[in-house]
């Protein structure tokens, strides 16, 4: 399973979306809602607790197969887990950011 983001990310980001929106929709005036409308942190608490209930299951489910798979299946999911990200983009752009060339090509 491949994930954009890991973990700590993903739950504070989608909770502050979902936020937001509540702010964005809920019109409380000067106040912001979860001030004004006390039931809307009841809301929040348990939109924060199935998202960490969301990210356990995965977790869980993510494990259970890797339990699954025979030893040379285990190790390579381990050694594609462990590359991580390169940023083979940014390091592109940041060479063409600088522009740098050798001093026989330049003048």
């Amino acid at each position: 399973m491949k994930n954009l983001a890991p973990w700590w990310i993903r739950i504070p980001v989608v909770f502050f979306i979902i936020l937001g929106l509540m702010e964005y929709f809920i019109d409380s005036g000067d106040k912001p809602a979860f001030l004004t409308y006390p039931v809307t942190q009841v809301f929040l608490l348990l939109v924060l607790l199935i998202l960490v209930g969301i990210e356990l299951i995965l977790k869980s489910i993510e494990n259970v197969l890797f339990q699954t798979l025979s030893i040379e299946a285990q190790e390579r999911y381990l050694d594609a887990k462990s590359k991580g990200w390169e940023w083979k983009w940014g390091k592109r752009m940041y060479n063409k950011l600088l522009g740098s060339k050798p001093i026989e090509e330049e003048g």
